[in-house]
């Protein structure tokens, strides 16, 4: 049975533990009868340790919400687990290691995310002591300097890391649930690349920048993952095809090799060094041969456009969707039809060219005229027996019968319907 006294420093209770030993626990200054409370509940964990049992729900929900100070010294008697410390650096360390599914570039999205979580709470904030507001305040200083849709992004890793969180009873609840952070698609980032600007800037770059250029632009690659993955064994020259592994999906295709790719491959090959199984060495990391890029853009007199290889990955999408089928069309990118509506095809001046031009043949398949009327010369025919011979003054010579030689049915049909 625990007992409670009373101290020069508060309040404690001393209680007998399954060894048998005194055990005692401090609980500074508190009224007398929320000392007795606690003594109760200490009582209720002696009992659950000595008899190996669950403690009561009771006990167990008072546990949960005690104060750090209370639960550390009730801990150190025995009679519960210590409190783990959930900050917020630690659990973002250790959250990837239990997302096996995760690819590499999936990781390097979420470390961006936990980075901009760590400078706006802090790396040494505790979990159950992030709000609703915190939530609001970090999406709305990641929005004032990125896009609508890469904030809601980073914000969604933010909210999956305090959702594992709760599953893992560390929080109660998630502070983040009711933040709004779905896809969104940025169309008006959206653009179509013409080839020939492509070809122009391509000029101007050299190596692997160039290739990734013009893989993006006339294979459509995801870049970088895609290119990056690629080996020589993947590129078969003789049936001008290319085996392209997407690490996003991890799913594998076949694509057909354009003339423009395949020149680009061959010299790539013809500098490979003797042995190498790798199209790409990565001699320059990403954010390099952008910059690369977008300086070579510059030069060729252009503007940079938004979502560099995104959108040169959207315009070969757009190609491929005018003059192949839907099914061949999205294969051939690795993505699903409906996708490709949503963030890949566009369309621009000569669409709408070949609508207008479209829509002038039929116009001119039937004119009409200023009073409603079919002109002459296409006025549906009336056919009779009368030739055009007959017609000017002459005698036909051809009978009722026609060119072809009349059958004996035919024959007597024809003289009954004239009889």
């Amino acid at each position: 049975m625990a007992t409670t006294y009373e101290t020069a420093g508060g309040f404690a209770i001393q209680f007998i533990d399954g060894n048998g030993a005194r055990r005692t626990v401090r609980l500074g200054k508190m009224t007398r009868k929320a000392a007795a409370t606690v003594a109760v509940h200490i009582e209720a964990l002696a009992s659950a340790r000595i008899g190996g049992a669950a403690p009561p729900r009771e006990t167990a929900i008072w546990l949960a919400g005690l104060g750090d100070v209370l639960r550390d010294r009730i801990a150190r008697v025995g009679l519960c687990e210590p409190r783990t410390v959930a900050t917020l650096q630690r659990f973002a360390d250790e959250f990837p290691d239990s997302r096996v599914d995760w690819s590499r570039s999936t990781r390097a999205q979420f470390r961006l995310a936990m980075n901009d979580a760590v400078a706006e709470f802090g790396a040494d904030r505790r979990l159950d002591t992030i709000r609703p507001a915190d939530g609001d305040r970090l999406r709305a200083k990641l929005g004032a300097r990125l896009s609508v849709a890469t904030a809601r992004k980073r914000c969604r890793y933010v909210k999956q890391l305090l959702a594992h969180a709760v599953r893992l009873g560390v929080i109660e609840r998630n502070p983040l649930a009711d933040l709004v952070t779905a896809n969104v698609n940025d169309r008006g980032r959206l653009r179509y690349i013409p080839a020939g600007d492509v070809l122009r800037v391509a000029d101007g770059l050299s190596g692997e920048p160039r290739l990734l250029l013009l893989l993006a632009r006339f294979a459509g690659l995801r870049i970088p993952s895609e290119p990056y993955a690629l080996t020589w064994d993947c590129v078969d020259f003789g049936s001008e095809t290319i085996r392209v592994y997407a690490p996003k999906t991890n799913r594998t295709r076949t694509i057909p090799m354009t003339a423009i790719v395949r020149d680009a491959l061959t010299a790539q090959f013809a500098t490979a060094p003797t042995g190498e199984p790798r199209v790409f060495l990565r001699s320059f990391v990403v954010p390099y041969v952008r910059r690369l890029t977008e300086a070579a853009i510059h030069r060729a007199g252009l503007e940079p456009w938004p979502k560099l290889y995104h959108n040169l990955r959207a315009s070969f999408a757009t190609d491929c969707a005018r003059y192949l089928p839907a099914n061949a069309a999205t294969a051939i990118l690795g993505h699903a039809r409906a996708v490709a509506a949503e963030h890949y095809w566009t369309t621009d001046a000569s669409d709408f060219r070949a609508l207008h031009n479209a829509l002038q043949q039929a116009a001119e398949s039937t004119r009409i005229d200023a009073h409603g009327k079919i002109d002459d010369d296409r006025k549906p025919r009336k056919f009779t027996n009368e030739t055009a011979l007959e017609r000017k003054g002459g005698k036909s010579k051809v009978g009722d019968a026609g060119f072809e030689p009349a059958t004996s049915c035919v024959s007597s049909r024809r003289s009954s319907q004239l009889s």
